[in-house]
């Protein structure tokens, strides 16, 4: 099946479905959307916006509630915008677990390549999993980008894995990015045999901040892989804590090369908080 579209949504994800051998062309909004969608399985796709496309795949979810996403053995070029955007904003006051994979998938984009955002309030739980597996990504903007918000009396966990995978291009390889106010957020970051170059800015990096009490808990494991030509660091760590916040960062590396890059990056602020 070839569909082509222009200035709209050329699919429209409903639950428990199955897209399979799709090529998707022309500037449209999204190529694929889902809206609070789960056990979604997207396999043997091809989506090229030409130039003029923005999003390839979009998942929004905003309920409550478990979901499952599967993208395996697909191709994603010509996007302006994201390759795979994920925005998840829990605001229900209950639970939500979301769990993503991405695997043996090719993936060119003008901004992020797959891009996780999570905002989290009104005393709700979220808990996220992405796993990147036998990929490779070209980005503008970073190859895979993990963010996290949340407010007082609510919590986040974000699981990411990127294992045998290469990301070029772009500002950062990995960019990991929170902020917890008065809430509690817990980001584990696992890279293993991953190659990454041509950025910008950093291979990884690692930003966190926490204010009004809130507490953020981050850590990275890097192991089996090379970073080359990857800008001003090689690894980049940032973290601030203020009004009572606190920051935990930790970082594990092994069996791993840097060349051509300027190394280790380490930036904390602290005011009136802990790191």
């Amino acid at each position: 099946v070839s569909l082509g579209s222009s200035g709209g949504n050329a699919i429209t994800l409903s639950s428990d479905s199955s897209l399979y051998g799709v090529t998707i062309t022309g500037g449209f909004h999204y190529a694929i959307y889902g809206h609070n969608v789960h056990n979604v399985s997207i396999d043997h796709v091809t989506i090229d916006g030409g130039g003029t496309g923005g999003d390839g795949i979009v998942i929004n979810q905003d309920a409550a509630g478990s979901a499952n996403v599967s993208i395996s053995n697909t191709t994603i070029t010509g996007v302006t915008d994201d390759g795979v955007k994920v925005d998840i904003g829990n605001s229900t006051g209950e639970t939500s677990a979301f769990n993503m994979t991405v695997s043996a998938s090719t993936i060119g984009a003008g901004h992020e390549g797959i891009a996780l955002r999570s905002n989290t309030d009104s005393n709700s739980d979220t808990s996220v999993y992405v796993g990147v597996h036998d990929s490779a990504i070209t980005a503008g903007g970073s190859g895979v980008a993990v963010g996290g918000a949340v407010t007082a009396g609510s919590t986040l966990s974000q699981d990411v894995l990127v294992d045998p995978t290469t990301i070029s291009g772009g500002t950062y390889g990995i960019l990991v990015k929170s902020t917890a106010d008065g809430g509690a957020i817990t980001q584990s970051v696992t890279v293993d045999d991953v190659d990454i170059y041509d950025t910008t800015h950093a291979g990884i990096a690692i930003y966190g901040s926490a204010l009004h009490g809130g507490s953020l808990d981050q850590s990275i494991s890097l192991t089996n892989s090379t970073l080359h030509d990857t800008g001003i660091y090689g690894i980049a760590l940032s973290a601030a804590a203020e009004t009572l916040g606190i920051v935990h960062q930790t970082m594990d590396l092994s069996n791993d090369s840097f060349t051509g890059t300027g190394g280790l990056g380490a930036y904390h602020a602290r005011i009136g908080g802990g790191i």
